[in-house]
């Protein structure tokens, strides 16, 4: 069955490589523990009162993208970018208290395979994702996600907009491809910022890095006809940063990945903070 994993300290120590004379991220992480709660339950009074300001979810699935006629691979990305990141240094700009690794959805392979089961998988994970975010946000923490296809951008869009109280929220997606395809083709890692529109959750999009060659003909009509939708695109101004892959089904496999994308959470937290040099 579908479900979401919570991680215990156990599953942490296993992936820090420790070193004499160094402290890693992981040997300061906090974890989700509530002595009190069911199994697999999620209290958000108990992530409320955790001093960590960013929670870390995996989504280890390539559905939403195989949904999409993409190449498998994005779920490779979440066990490589986390072990990165529990071994970086623990240091003055970045201790590790700052965040709580929280867990990862496990999520199975529909027996359907069908572009059609695949499709119908994708709403299944929308709503396994959503509630989860829902929890974290109402905590007042921020949540950091890895992983998966462009097609969890929807439950994470709607889960941050109820937990927030049902305010609308602005997005940037810095990425080649909109992701605005039609809903009626089913859900799949193309359409997750149409459906957050079309459910009411999303309020601002914009695109940063669009890439021309990847907009259909009837995409630049659309994006100029909704107030709620602007476009930077590649030929413009230029960052690209997309869906990640350590091995794709193809038999590619680049082992950076999950370090780069522990770079930008570093990057991302940092920025969010008082910077200091050192400790007083």
């Amino acid at each position: 069955m579908d479900s979401f994993k919570i991680y215990t300290q156990g599953d942490i120590d296993l992936l820090i490589n420790e070193r004499a004379g160094e402290e890693k991220l992981g040997q300061h992480v906090y974890i989700y523990d509530c002595p009190t709660c069911t199994e697999g339950e999620i209290a958000i009074q108990t992530l409320r009162d955790s001093p960590a300001r960013y929670v870390l979810v995996g989504i280890p699935e390539d559905i939403g993208v195989r949904a999409n006629l993409g190449i498998a691979g994005a779920k490779t990305a979440w066990n490589s970018a986390l072990k990165a990141l529990l071994n970086m240094q623990s240091n003055p700009f970045l201790s590790g208290e700052e965040i709580l690794v929280l867990g990862h959805f496990e999520i199975e392979e529909p027996i359907d395979t069908s572009l059609q089961g695949l499709r119908k998988k994708v709403n299944t994970i929308d709503a396994l994702v959503y509630p989860i975010i829902q929890k974290i946000v109402a905590a007042g923490k921020i949540p950091i996600v890895i992983g998966g296809g462009h097609n969890n951008a929807a439950p994470i869009i709607a889960g941050t907009s109820i937990g927030s109280g049902g305010h609308k929220i602005n997005v940037v997606n810095i990425d080649a491809h909109a992701d605005l395809r039609d809903r009626a083709e089913g859900r799949h890692s193309g359409n997750g910022f149409s459906t957050a529109l079309g459910s009411g959750y999303l309020n601002q999009y914009k695109i940063f890095g669009l890439h021309q060659n990847y907009v259909n003909q009837n995409l630049p009509d659309y994006i100029a006809n909704n107030q709620n939708i602007k476009a930077i695109y590649f030929e413009d101004s230029y960052l690209h940063i997309c869906e990640g892959a350590t091995e794709m089904a193809d038999g590619r496999i680049d082992m950076t990945t999950g370090k780069t994308i522990a770079y930008f959470i570093t990057d991302f937290i940092k920025v969010l903070q008082p910077h200091t040099s050192q400790k007083p």
